[in-house]
């Protein structure tokens, strides 16, 4: 299960320079997003979850248009 986990947050914690997402946005078209910039905002995110009181196990709700802001948190909750 440990290579399962590497595989799925690996991106997060050594996130690779040259590699990231391809997100639509509101006109219809594309925003890249480079693996490192999604890696620290998802820390962003939850530093900011974190500070708020959340910990380890506790439910969190997301309700937010999908986008670049709502993976962030997702990753960020994760």
């Amino acid at each position: 299960m440990g290579d399962t986990v590497d595989i799925h947050t690996g991106w997060l914690t050594n996130p690779h320079p040259d590699r990231g997402v391809h997100l639509a946005d509101e006109t219809g078209g594309w925003t890249y997003a480079s693996y490192p910039e999604l890696a620290a905002t998802a820390r962003r995110m939850t530093a900011q979850l974190v500070a708020a009181g959340v910990r380890p196990g506790d439910t969190v709700c997301v309700l937010m248009p999908t986008g670049y802001p709502v993976l962030t948190v997702l990753y960020g909750v994760w």
